[in-house]
């Protein structure tokens, strides 16, 4: 059983990974792309960042550029699948997570490759995406942040959670760490 799986592998799971390794916690990243960054070379070509790499970047790890450009789709693509190699983060792409079920000490977690356990879930899907999280919220308490409430800190009240976080840039690692 993991300390905690995390749905979605872009920008903002990468960096729960990093902090999630960072506390030697066993967790698992799942995402139904089929490579890191693939949302983000699937857009427009022209497409840039809105931030400059300086305000852009992961974790303990730069961007190649000048800090105060702006960098492309492909940088940011490629920035992210080198973050999740250089950092070693275990990730299970092209999965699809079909259900999810509480179960004693945690959550049954059933993809489309296998089911999987864990104490805690962490769904963090773009918030352009279609998502279901009224389907969950239904049936779990969901504790939902948003990246505005980046000085929140969370009251476990038992081991086992199901965070749903969503924003830009959010730093997850106060959230969960705290």
């Amino acid at each position: 059983m993991y300390d905690a799986v995390v749905i979605g592998a872009g920008q903002a799971g990468l960096a729960i990974g990093f902090y999630l390794k960072q506390a030697k916690q066993s967790f698992l990243l799942i995402d139904k792309a089929k490579e890191i960054g693939e949302s983000w070379i699937n857009r427009y070509d022209s497409l840039t960042l809105f931030t400059p790499r300086a305000n852009s970047e992961l974790p303990d790890f730069k961007m190649k550029g000048p800090r105060q450009e702006y960098p492309s789709k492909d940088e940011v693509a490629d920035y992210l699948a080198k973050f999740a190699s250089y950092h070693s983060l275990p990730t299970q792409l092209n999965t699809t997570v079909t259900n999810v079920t509480k179960v004693e000490h945690g959550f049954k977690i059933e993809t489309s490759k296998e089911v999987i356990l864990a104490k805690n879930i962490v769904i963090q899907l773009a918030r352009f995406k279609n998502h279901r999280s009224h389907t969950l919220q239904r049936t779990y308490p969901i504790k939902y942040f948003k990246s505005i409430q980046h000085n929140t800190k969370i009251q476990h009240n038992s081991k086992t959670d199901l965070y749903w976080l969503w924003g830009e840039q959010t730093p997850v690692h106060k959230l969960l760490l705290s």
